[in-house]
């Protein structure tokens, strides 16, 4: 990941389509994405990060990210030390970038060290980011739970010790406002959950069914879990959690935004689906021969941002507008 490849985009010089993987949307003329070559895989480093963001240069911007593997990229409004984007990767380290420049910081914790016979390739995986009070929270493998302070201090506040028979995941978390930070994932394949306590204590804990994929708050304690086999839970860690699936729902939920006293959630196949009065039922934005495949959502200026395989779309309540993109 090296800023000195950062070089313009042209689409039209490419050879074949470009998938989006991640994104990031401030506004129509403003936004942040992963791509793909289509076909490539995650090893084949071919992974690039792309911005439309008139300071960093007119039209659209890009940046090879060579052998790194992003996993997340959020808005980083709400720092204490605000930026525009932030792009968590793997091996332990974030891309922050704002007003035309960008940043890699390493996350202590999780990223390699030292040199020589003191190098260390691997101490965990970071898969999952939110913001908590102007402090940028990561999760990871491992049970870890790290926070990058108002000071931009690093700070582990869990880990669990590793063993070699089990792999524990989390990707999903969620910071309330006066309540729990609880993060999401799975153990073996087997659905798992981190929470804090008010003693600062780490617990591990199990729900029944497929593993969990992404949490949201609507409320000090009240979260939204979506999960395989199309679960989702509602409920929090302290009175326990409700099954509130209506029955027949098995599609697998990988992730899930509130808005407007619904519940959105992505599917297998990137299907969109909404969850409301207790029912759930697929919806399509965006019909027609190009199908808009949902990968992730974000909430801000009162709209809902659906981030997809080739594009962005966005909804005021009463009705979608698609963000088509050129790759």
């Amino acid at each position: 990941m090296n800023p000195s490849n950062f070089r313009k985009f042209d689409a039209s010089e490419e050879p074949e389509p470009l998938i989006q993987q991640l994104g990031c949307i401030l506004s129509p003329d403003r936004y942040y994405a992963v791509v793909r070559p289509e076909g490539a895989e995650p090893s084949d480093g071919e992974d690039r990060l792309l911005i439309r963001d008139d300071a960093f240069g007119p039209g659209i911007m890009q940046l090879d990210l060579d052998m790194e593997l992003p996993t997340a990229l959020i808005r980083g409004g709400q720092l204490s030390d605000p930026v525009d984007a932030i792009m968590l990767v793997r091996a332990g380290y974030i891309l922050m970038l704002r007003d035309g420049l960008m940043r890699v910081e390493p996350i202590p914790s999780i990223a390699p060290s030292g040199t020589g016979e003191e190098f260390s390739r691997s101490r965990g995986q970071a898969l999952g980011a939110t913001i908590r009070n102007g402090k940028l929270l990561v999760v990871g493998s491992e049970g870890i739970v790290v926070q990058r302070g108002n000071d931009g201090e690093w700070e582990e506040l869990n880990r669990q010790q590793k063993r070699e028979d089990s792999y524990f995941a989390l990707k999903g978390v969620t910071a309330a406002s006066g309540g729990n930070v609880v993060a999401v994932g799975h153990r073996d394949y087997r659905s798992a959950y981190l929470c804090s306590t008010e003693a600062g204590d780490w617990e591990e804990r199990t729900l029944p069914g497929g593993y969990l994929t992404d949490i949201v708050s609507t409320g000090p304690q009240d979260y939204w879990i979506s999960a395989r086999k199309g679960d989702l839970w509602h409920g929090n860690p302290v009175d326990g959690f409700e099954n509130v699936t209506p029955e027949g729902t098995t599609t697998d939920f990988l992730a899930i935004a509130a808005y407007k006293e619904r519940f959105y959630l992505t599917a297998a196949g990137g299907d969109l689906w909404v969850f409301g009065d207790g029912r759930a039922s697929q919806i399509f934005p965006f019909p027609g021969e190009r199908r808009f495949l949902t990968y992730s959502f974000d909430v801000h200026d009162d709209l809902l941002w659906v981030q997809g395989q080739n594009g962005f779309g966005v909804f005021d309540g009463e009705s979608w507008t698609r963000i088509n993109l050129p790759w």
